[in-house]
């Protein structure tokens, strides 16, 4: 006979099982009373989570605003300067002492919803030039 390389799997050993009946509802009721007592701990500890979250967004406020108003300030005085700091568009980065600055302009994009429907207008307006035609070979 082959050998087969499934794995056994063996049960761990139990700290506790019922031994009765009674003992079994018993240990059910105590499950559903732990389980809502963690409930209630969890609940706590959440409610004392926003509590703190909500004292540091408060604190931390100020700073986002500055941060924003500096941001925008920062674009600005760039876009007004974009020429000298990229060499007159050479590059799209400029080291500053501090930080740099990058100017990436991503590709523009099109997306066609209902294509069929798209095809058939620019045929039936003679638009084929904005068609492509893939040429395979049957296999």
């Amino acid at each position: 006979m082959a050998k087969t390389n499934a794995a056994r799997v063996k049960a761990t050993a139990q700290k506790y099982v019922p031994q009765t009946r009674d003992q079994t509802v018993e240990d059910i009721a105590e499950i559903g009373r732990l389980q809502r007592e963690r409930a209630r701990i969890q609940a706590a500890m959440n409610d004392e989570i926003a509590a703190i979250k909500q004292r540091y967004e408060e604190e931390a406020q100020p700073h986002a605003e500055r941060i924003t108003e500096l941001r925008e300030g920062v674009q600005i005085w760039c876009e007004a300067n974009r020429s000298a700091l990229t060499d007159g568009g050479k590059s799209k980065t400029a080291n500053l002492a501090s930080g740099e600055i990058r100017w990436r302009v991503t590709p523009p994009s099109c997306s066609i919803k209902a294509a069929e429907k798209v095809i058939e207008a620019l045929r039936g307006l003679g638009l084929a030039r904005f068609l492509r035609e893939k040429v395979e070979i049957d296999k």
